[in-house]
């Protein structure tokens, strides 16, 4: 689970769920983390808890010196930069629909990715992917990650990306938006293959941050109007 704590997901059905604190969790960016929940009404909850404390107790042995689990320095930040986790995770949610909604408003795209709102090729789908829908919670939302493929006969997607005023990185689930040519920096030797596997090479992804929605939205405006062909 990398994305459904902020989402605000209910997997508690599953037999495990390993989760990311790096991200939204901190949301500063400053330290690293991760967390495993075995679920205590799974049949497989003897297994699974001892096999988790047989790889712990062989970490502690390793021959590079003594594992002694989550650096101290990082708990510390874990647990200060979380403390407003559930309300930055709602406005989140809230301004990266708003942003989307925008986004499909303003147009010159040819794709939008975005699990309350997808548009394609294909067709529109204005509303929550009925699989998502069944975990979501009550007071959930889609979370921050957005992408985007746009028509290149009417929009320069390198001017557009240098243009636009967000801050630029590979990473995600930061307080403040970033921005990357993800297709681009993951596949950068590979971008015939990842094309014939239905991604394009010019696809930008943006994770939204706490920025007012009027900032990030009017940024996005000014780089489309500027990278119009």
């Amino acid at each position: 689970d990398l994305f459904g704590v902020e989402k605000g997901a209910d997997f508690l059905g599953a037999d495990i769920i390993v989760t990311s604190l790096t991200k939204l969790f901190s949301g500063r960016g400053d330290a690293m983390g991760g967390s495993m929940v075995i679920n205590p009404k799974s049949r497989l909850h003897k297994d699974l808890s001892f096999a988790a404390d047989v790889d712990r107790m062989s970490n502690l042995r390793l021959e590079e010196g003594c594992w002694e689990g989550l650096y101290p320095s990082d708990a510390a930040a874990l647990y200060l930069n979380s403390r407003d986790f559930e309300a930055r995770s709602q406005r989140i949610n809230e301004t990266a629909l708003d942003l989307v909604q925008h986004i499909a408003d303003t147009g010159f795209f040819k794709s939008l990715y975005y699990p309350a709102l997808t548009i394609t090729e294909d067709g529109d789908h204005r509303s929550i992917d009925p699989l998502y829908a069944r975990y979501m919670k009550a007071s959930g939302g889609a979370g921050s990650l957005f992408s985007v493929v746009f028509d290149e006969e009417k929009l320069c997607p390198k001017t557009f990306y240098d243009c636009l005023a967000y801050s630029k990185g590979p990473s995600l689930g930061t307080n403040f938006t970033l921005c990357c040519p993800y297709t681009i920096l993951a596949h950068y030797t590979e971008l015939d293959w990842a094309e014939e596997c239905g991604v394009a090479r010019s696809l930008i992804r943006v994770s939204v941050g706490l920025e007012e929605p009027d900032f990030l939205k009017q940024a996005w405006t000014t780089a489309v109007e500027a990278a119009r062909r």
